[in-house]
């Protein structure tokens, strides 16, 4: 708990000691492992550390944990990102598999539906991205960027859809920093 209020409050360094005395603690603790990785891979975003191998260790050895945690794997395909690599597609399996493990997600929703428009499955990307998009529990500043998304998506415009994307995923990171989430 230390290491994800350290981490929430963007005090990666004491998340990531946090981290690695409830790890001595209980090696084998799921929340740690991740709390662990997510620490050092902020740490390695304002560092410009490159182990992004022995970062993606910790969320592999959560995944192998519990396969069924969402997180691990989201995690896991974010480092590709932050790295500036091209996720593997056991990465892109992995986030595919977490969005459907927490449906309810839309920060995940719309990290999946942006990789598989990069993949040019449009498809997929299109019922991925349906229940984001007509959920009648958006709000307004959302409806109009979800539509421009589905006629691009229905266009066939995967690039264009995929902008509309990203700028659903900043709405959404505005209003989690307006609201205090992390």
């Amino acid at each position: 708990m230390l290491a994800q209020a350290e981490f929430e409050a963007g005090n990666y360094a004491a998340a990531d000691g946090a981290a690695t005395r409830a790890l001595a603690a209980r090696p084998k603790d799921v929340a740690a492992l991740v709390a662990k990785g997510k620490a050092q891979m902020e740490l390695a975003r304002t560092n410009g550390t490159t182990d992004w191998h022995g970062i993606r260790k910790w969320f592999l050895d959560a995944n192998k944990l519990d396969p069924e945690a969402a997180e691990p794997l989201m995690r896991f395909y974010q480092t590709y990102l932050y790295a500036g690599q091209q996720p593997t597609t056991n990465a892109v399996d992995g986030l595919l598999y977490a969005a459907a493990l927490v449906p309810q997600d839309s920060k995940l929703r719309l990290m999946a539906v942006r990789q598989l428009l990069r993949d040019s499955n449009l498809a997929k990307a299109k019922s991925t991205f349906a229940p984001f998009a007509f959920s009648p529990h958006s709000k307004n500043a959302w409806n109009a960027v979800s539509a421009k998304a589905v006629a691009a998506m229905n266009d066939g415009n995967a690039s264009e859809a995929a902008g509309q994307i990203e700028r659903l995923q900043k709405l959404l990171e505005e209003d989690d920093s307006s609201s205090g989430k992390p």
